[in-house]
């Protein structure tokens, strides 16, 4: 297990992956010095969901695709290779990128979170989800424009229970959803809704994608469980 998130971090750093991430980091951080400060951690919080979180939805359909097309799944099908542990490599590969950025974008523009083990099971859930998410829309796509044109569908989806800002729409039914529950957990001010219940929200969606993402992982690596 150790070795598979090794060989993907090591993938990831080859690729640029974390050189990319670097200067959107830094984009991000002159940008936020532009804001108020009162202002700071809600834009904050609103710039983490938006990229970092996201950046594994994104990233796993290009690195799967990449697998693909150069056959390096191929071998892995009849290796004794444990579904599960490909599945989790490749998420919690990404999630050491994703914990990076959000944490010295929030710490470079409104400091410390008001609670750092929140902030950190936040960012790490929402990831966690929407990194499997994207991991399960591309093993069904067999090209990048197929999953640009997927993933832009699948993520406007996902952020329909953001509506919930808008008072006219707004309904406590919209905190049962990911998108809405992540937002929460990053900024808890965002609701009356305690943030360990949309914790608890997160923790269940991302559990059941895991387990989705292990079933279609078949199509991928073959293997068991």
């Amino acid at each position: 297990m150790k070795t598979l998130i090794w060989q993907d971090i090591r993938f990831q750093w080859k690729h640029g992956f974390y050189v990319v991430y670097a200067i959107i980091t830094i984009f991000y951080l002159v940008l936020l010095s532009f804001v108020p400060k009162h202002w700071l951690d809600a834009a904050a919080a609103a710039v983490i969901f938006t990229d970092p979180t996201m950046l594994g939805f994104f990233f796993i359909g290009a690195i799967i695709l990449f697998e693909k097309d150069q056959g390096i799944l191929r071998p892995l099908s009849v290796s004794p290779l444990l579904r599960r542990n490909y599945v989790l490599a490749k998420v919690l590969s990404l999630l050491v990128l994703t914990i990076l950025s959000s944490t010295v974008i929030h710490l470079g523009a409104a400091g410390f979170p008001k609670n750092t083990v929140l902030f950190i099971m936040a960012v790490s859930l929402s990831s966690i989800f929407f990194t499997l998410t994207g991991l399960i829309v591309s093993i069904f796509l067999s090209s990048v424009n197929q999953y640009l044109l997927a993933g832009a569908l699948v993520i406007t989806l996902l952020y329909v229970p953001l509506v919930d800002f808008f008072p006219p729409l707004s309904h406590p039914l919209w905190h049962a959803f990911p998108a809405r529950a992540a937002v929460n957990g990053l900024y808890p001010a965002a609701s009356e809704i305690p943030a360990v219940v949309s914790l608890a929200v997160m923790l269940l969606w991302g559990t059941a994608a895991y387990a989705v993402a292990c079933i279609c992982s078949k199509r991928l690596v073959g293997g068991i469980r």
